[in-house]
């Protein structure tokens, strides 16, 4: 049996032999609509020198005996160096399967972790906006109450100025009219003291009066006893 290393230069030690056609491949394969694949849905048909029939069977790659085949083989022989190169070639696409599966996988899984980081990115953006929402009401509900309590401070000042101005305005009448009585009062004892000034001048003028009557008559009696 001829060499697959002599026939195919690309081939290396680990390739299939005749007798592993399938080894690890038995049962349907695992495919994703995300990548474009040329494996066919019927087990252990994806290598591109077997096919299937319409009648189920394979067809274009296994021959019998004394039939003509591709590449001009008269007789399937899994031995043969074709069969060896075409089980190698296959093997390779399956190993290149694999590594884009590996790849798609892994453009799986970072898609997954950047869904994951958006969905906890819109999380923390929602969890902000109701925080933020909820800032902005503790805020317009302390504005409001500063304000309600301005307006209240306000009227309470206006208030206030008002009856500042009430009793301002009586004590002023209530100092007036005390004022006023103060000077009627006044105005009343210099009245009485005038008055008792010339009551106390007529007094005097009496008492002297009387005294020199008084003095007149008893020098009148001492002159009258004395001169004779």
């Amino acid at each position: 049996m001829e060499n697959c290393n002599s026939l195919c230069p690309d081939s290396d030690n680990s390739s299939p032999r005749s007798g592993e056609i399938g080894y690890k491949d038995q049962g349907p394969r695992r495919t994703s609509h995300a990548t474009n694949t040329n494996i066919s849905a019927k087990p252990n048909a994806w290598f591109s020198g077997f096919t299937y029939g319409d009648n189920g069977g394979l067809a274009d790659g296994l021959h019998k005996p004394g039939s003509s085949g591709n590449n001009g083989c008269q007789s399937y022989d899994p031995y043969s160096s074709s069969s060896i190169c075409r089980m190698h070639s296959n093997g390779e696409e399956r190993k290149q399967e694999m590594l884009e599966y590996d790849d798609l996988m892994a453009s799986f899984g970072a898609e997954a972790e950047q869904d994951m980081l958006r969905r906890e990115i819109q999380e923390y953006t929602v969890h902000c906006a109701e925080e933020g929402k909820r800032l902005r009401n503790d805020i317009e509900d302390k504005s409001h109450q500063l304000n309600v309590k301005k307006l209240e401070a306000e009227e309470f000042l206006k208030k206030s100025k008002l009856q500042l101005g009430d009793v301002r305005k009586r004590y002023e009448e209530e100092i007036q009219i005390c004022g006023g009585e103060l000077l009627q009062l006044v105005d009343s004892i210099s009245k009485h003291k005038e008055k008792m000034e010339l009551t106390f001048s007529e007094m005097m003028g009496a008492v002297n009066k009387t005294a020199n009557e008084i003095v007149d008559s008893h020098k009148a009696s001492w002159l009258t006893r004395w001169g004779n």
